[in-house]
């Protein structure tokens, strides 16, 4: 997996939306452009919101899969 600020790509590169949201890359200036695999390269868009809660949720299970137990006040 490779993740891509999609301000450091040119062209058609740049283009593409959320696909949690439907956000366009005009109104997210910190979208990221995930791309999977190797062989048969698969590209999702993530706004910069969507983006960071994936990753809240990716922590929370693997802290999760690991016996932590988060806390919340």
């Amino acid at each position: 997996m490779k993740i891509v600020d999609i301000n450091t790509l040119k062209g058609s590169d740049r283009h593409g939306s959320c696909v949690e949201c439907e956000k366009d890359f005009t109104e997210d200036k910190g979208m990221k452009r995930i791309i999977f695999g190797t062989d048969q390269k698969r590209t999702i868009f993530l706004c910069d919101k969507c983006y960071h809660d994936l990753l809240k949720e990716m922590t929370k299970k693997r802290l999760k899969e690991m016996g932590v137990e988060i806390c919340r006040k």
